[in-house]
């Protein structure tokens, strides 16, 4: 398990705390999805001078094969600079009420949040679930005032308040909820169709240095953080358990022209704890299959374990043919049951795949892939200015590890690294060594 360190220093109370101890915690957030804070369409509704932005969630069915080896991003972005001018569209509506209310700006959570009073007597905080608020959506330009969708709401702002000199928590704080009733008279449509992609959501961490000896370059970790890198359960139950992560794939057309008795094959490789932290047995990841009528059903899932001392991946492969998700419009999901509070129980996932199998070839994987990031061409640093670069700080040789997913040797071509100055003129080069690989750390 990585473990990482949080040390406290009270120089005040330097004398007095002298026997005082460090603690050590796992990470409660992930600084990387903080900073970016990417923020799902159905998560927050936010307005900014009247105006409010919708994300038209693209509803046409990809074609097989189905293949994200997580090296590209290949979900739905909700950031509009993805977007070109003819993306978007405008319209004039309600899109939502709260509490039967025209409000210009909410922010909201789906799950359950609680106001806490300290009980001195008996040194516990005492939690009362709030009382829910009501969002009525509008999604009609034309007949606004029709309600499509109705959800029960709580204030997501919580803070915690903690005793830094006992290191305790004491209360949480939350911040008033302030209604407005200004009108919400113009709003933005972005078609997410004109972005190719593969999924909808973007709640898992896409990144290399999390697993170990993936299949390719990049996979999609699983934890208990949400797309902004915080803990779903915002930091008010350190030990809260439940539904984390989830991704779910756009809609695909398993029917005409595919037979139901043509072979396919759904396919995954996967790995508990990675060089992040083991899931527990209680923790599972868990795959769903959507049937016709929109049915979610169970069809694979793993309990949490600590990584196996071989430390590989393992590949799942599941049949499709003659079962009742061979239609026009199928989808799976993953998702995780894990800790809510941090970055914690990770699972790893690869090579997601959905292939017509028509002969005993389409069943091998030919793929020769980079495994990790390259190593910095530098000696002793990860960048330094143009200016004071000197030949001498590159390294004499540099080494990329390749896995080639294929069961016999593949001869690779002969590549190298040219390193050049502004001016295109040569610095060094970086030859590929032997080309004859199965799975092998290649030098250069």
């Amino acid at each position: 398990m990585n473990k990482y360190y949080l040390f406290t220093f009270l120089f005040f109370f330097s004398i007095a705390f002298a026997n005082a101890q460090e603690r050590e915690y796992e990470l409660s957030g992930n600084p990387l999805l903080m900073v970016k804070h990417r923020t799902p369409s159905d998560s927050k509704i936010n307005s900014l001078n009247k105006k409010i932005i919708v994300f038209v969630k693209d509803t046409l069915s990809i074609s097989i094969p189905f293949l994200d080896d997580f090296s590209t991003n290949k979900f739905t972005s909700y950031d509009t600079s993805d977007y070109d001018q003819n993306a978007f569209t405008s319209g004039v509506r309600y899109s939502f009420k709260v509490n039967g209310s025209i409000v210009n700006t909410v922010d909201y959570d789906t799950t359950v949040s609680y106001t806490y009073i300290y009980d001195t007597n008996i040194h516990q905080l005492i939690g009362t679930p709030t009382v829910p608020f009501i969002i009525d959506f509008y999604d009609a330009v034309s007949t606004p005032n029709v309600i499509t969708k109705t959800i029960n709401a709580w204030i997501p702002n919580i803070i915690p308040v903690y005793d830094t000199i006992a290191d305790t928590l004491k209360y949480y704080l939350h911040q008033p909820f302030i209604t407005s009733n200004l009108e919400i008279d113009s709003i933005t449509f972005v078609d997410t169709h004109t972005r190719p992609a593969l999924w909808y959501e973007n709640e898992v961490f896409v990144n290399s240095t999390l697993p170990l000896k993936p299949p390719t370059i990049g996979v999609a970790t699983f934890d208990g953080l949400d797309s902004t890198g915080y803990p779903y359960n915002k930091f008010m139950d350190p030990i809260g358990y439940g539904k984390a992560d989830k991704l779910t794939s756009k809609y695909i057309n398993l029917g005409s022209p595919i037979n139901p008795n043509d072979r396919v094959d759904f396919s995954f490789f996967y790995q508990p704890q990675g060089r992040g932290n083991s899931p527990e047995s209680t923790d599972s990841l868990v795959l769903e299959f959507k049937a016709p009528g929109d049915a979610w059903q169970h069809v694979w899932s793993h309990e949490g374990t600590i990584l196996p001392t071989d430390s590989s991946f393992t590949q799942v492969t599941i049949p499709l043919k003659n079962t009742p998700y061979m239609y026009n419009g199928f989808q799976f999901r993953f998702r995780n049951y894990a800790t809510l509070s941090g970055n914690l129980d990770h699972w790893h996932i690869d090579y997601v795949k959905i292939k017509k199998i028509i002969n005993l070839q389409d069943t091998v994987v030919r793929d020769v892939a980079f495994v990790y990031p390259p190593e910095p061409f530098l000696t002793d640093y990860y960048a330094v200015p143009f200016h004071q670069f000197a030949p001498s700080m590159l390294r004499s040789t540099v080494h990329n590890t390749i896995n080639n997913l294929n069961i016999t040797t593949e001869n690779l071509a002969s590549y190298h690294y040219r390193i050049k100055d502004n001016d295109n003129n040569l610095i060094t080069t970086y030859n590929s060594g032997p080309s004859n690989i199965r799975s092998y750390t290649l030098g250069f």
